[in-house]
């Protein structure tokens, strides 16, 4: 119906997790970009044991079949951090 369609055109959604998989078929590995609060826009890179804070362009740029960059391989300062939830 019509009424559908508009609620289809004028839906929008927040972004808030993306995973990623880095390496071939049938192997390779999986990190993730978190955006912990919706209201907010502090993005975290999860791989494995290492949490490393990111910004929206790092998220955009590993994450829509542009050249791969593993999270914490970033140059962020080389800090890595820990989230505590």
């Amino acid at each position: 119906s019509d009424t559908k369609k508009k609620e289809q055109q004028s839906t929008i959604y927040d972004l808030q997790s993306v995973l990623v998989h880095s390496g071939d078929y049938g192997s390779g590995h999986y990190y993730t970009y978190v955006r912990p609060n919706i209201l907010g826009n502090a993005w975290y890179c999860f791989d494995d044991n290492r949490v490393m804070k990111v910004s929206f362009d790092d998220v955009t740029r590993d994450s829509y079949g542009q050249q791969q960059q593993q999270c914490n391989n970033n140059n962020n300062n080389g800090l890595f951090k820990r989230l505590l939830f």
